[in-house]
């Protein structure tokens, strides 16, 4: 089995996470948002909805900075000539983040017998109708 598709992928995701800005565009009330100023910024500047801006000092360049917004709405933030944008949604953190999610037990059961049985006949007579419909070719 060849590993590189793996390799490209953890490359990717190792570089896009060195890059500058929020590490996510899109995030609900009260979630962790990280962001990674770039390598001659130390300062920036965070706004949600055009309301009185938050400033975020660090104490060396292109550092980390971590947010957590309590309320919905754009957080646009600024570090130099850099300007970044995160949606944040009213959900909460818990009841929509995806990332970990499964199928759930009922969708992993295969169809049993009878529910087969069932259904053949329905097939059958959805055929049928499908032909009768069909106008004959001369």
């Amino acid at each position: 089995h060849p590993q590189w598709p793996s390799i490209l992928w953890n490359m990717t995701s190792f570089l896009c996470g060195q890059r500058p800005g929020p590490d996510r565009n899109n995030c609900s009330c009260g979630e962790r948002v990280t962001l990674r100023l770039p390598a001659t910024e130390d300062t920036a500047v965070l706004r949600i909805n055009q309301k009185p801006a938050q400033t975020i000092r660090m104490a060396q360049p292109g550092g980390l900075a971590v947010t957590a917004p309590l309320e919905a709405g754009v957080l646009d933030i600024t570090s130099g000539k850099h300007q970044w944008t995160v949606a944040i949604n009213p959900a909460s953190a818990t009841e929509s983040d995806l990332r970990h999610a499964q199928t759930s037990s009922l969708a992993a059961k295969p169809a049993t017998s009878s529910s087969r049985r069932l259904l053949s006949p329905l097939c059958f007579l959805l055929a049928l109708l499908l032909l009768a419909t069909i106008p004959r070719i001369s």
